[in-house]
């Protein structure tokens, strides 16, 4: 990234996730940005066609889209931005739909440690601008080359009539070189006329195997057709040169029922640095609108309304990984779950398990607020 200001917009209905990222982003050392925020694809729409926009952290779950849908909307009009999807949950089949659908990373919402969320938007940046060059029909310069290969991205450039174009990570991971792809090897070819996101184990031709994932990116149709592979180790190797394709936060204790998980806030105290009102609104916020959005859940369960129930659960787990309440958020994404079948009396069951852990955690996080409260008013501060 250069010294300018990165422009982000922040797709999502949550205010608290919203809140969060923005303060994650505020707070990012070494780096700039200037950061907007909509709560609809539509203003998400209007807002890129305003002005330029370097990337779009985009919820999956917005009022007027559902899953990978406003994403395709977003492409649609602006392809040249990078799209990192914002997702409550890991569920492997809708972050594969959200790649196909032209997303360069996911995030899991919860808290994000100091340096993170720079380092997932430079590598989306970093992607989509070379996609963008071949889009143009421009072959990839070679410091977009270097700049993948440093991040662990193994890329081949395919297209009619012309060598592939490779880089040195390809070579490294692979062991094909660039005069080795003519002909195209089976694996490949079954990959680019295949699904766009995967996984496959490869066999090198010095002997040995890797797994690796792989994205397909496909520009164009007949004879000036192109196809962007790009591979990743699925497990690099430890050291200052690997870098995992997404980079996530540090993996936290196991949650309990009804307590904050100690290691996310601990995190969370870090993301505040020197500030200490930080965490004492974000606590504040969210027992006030967890109140809330707890009433609302019992109501719309008694009155048998399936679909509140999930829209009001989906914003219910991200409040709660915001301020690390883990076990009160995976309980309110099974109630996410289980609101989408067919049976209302588990969602009951569900709703009145969320209710019943809510003041628990409410207290848990109480507590922690009156510690910060305390400790920032010494002995001799003024009354």
């Amino acid at each position: 990234m250069t010294d300018s200001p990165v422009r982000v917009l922040v797709v999502d209905d949550n205010p608290g996730d919203a809140r969060l990222v923005d303060w994650a982003l505020a707070h990012e050392p070494e780096s700039r940005y200037e950061f907007a925020r909509a709560a609809r694809v539509s203003e998400a729409v209007a807002a890129l066609a305003r002005g330029p926009v370097d990337a779009v952290l985009l919820d999956l779950g917005l009022p007027d889209s559902s899953g990978s849908d406003g994403l395709r909307r977003i492409r649609a009009e602006s392809p040249d931005v990078a799209v990192v999807v914002l997702t409550g949950s890991d569920d492997p089949l809708r972050i594969r739909d959200a790649i196909a659908a032209g997303a360069q990373d996911f995030q899991v919402k919860g808290v994000f440690p100091k340096g993170h969320l720079t380092r997932v938007l430079r590598t989306a940046i970093r992607r989509q601008g070379l996609e963008n060059e071949v889009r143009r029909g421009e072959p990839p310069r070679p410091e977009s080359l270097a700049a993948a290969s440093d991040a662990g991205d193994a890329l081949v450039l395919l297209a009619d009539g012309s060598e592939p174009v490779v880089n040195d990570a390809w070579v490294d991971l692979t062991g094909i070189s660039r005069e080795r792809l003519r002909p195209i090897p089976s694996w490949l070819s079954r990959l680019v006329a295949g699904s766009p996101v995967g996984d496959i184990v490869l066999d090198r031709p010095g002997g040995g195997s890797v797994a690796v994932e792989y994205v397909v990116r496909r520009f164009g149709d007949g004879p000036g057709a192109r196809q962007l592979v790009r591979l990743r180790d699925r497990f690099p190797a430890a050291g200052p040169g690997a870098s995992p394709d997404v980079a996530r936060p540090a993996p936290t204790s196991a949650p309990s029922e009804e307590e904050v998980d100690a290691a996310a806030w601990e995190q969370l105290r870090e993301l505040a640095g020197d500030d200490p009102t930080f965490l004492v609104s974000l606590v504040g916020t969210f027992v006030q609108e967890g109140r809330a959005q707890v009433a609302r859940l019992e109501a719309a369960a008694a009155a048998g309304d399936r679909g509140a129930v999930e829209r009001i659960a989906h914003n219910l787990k991200s409040g709660c990984a915001q301020v690390g309440a883990l076990g009160l958020s995976r309980k309110a994404g099974e109630l996410e779950r289980t609101a989408r079948g067919e049976d209302p009396e588990r969602t009951r069951e569900g709703v009145a398990r969320v209710a019943a852990g809510f003041p628990g955690v409410v207290a848990a996080l109480e507590r922690r607020r009156a510690e910060l409260t305390s400790s920032s008013v010494g002995p001799n501060a003024p009354t």
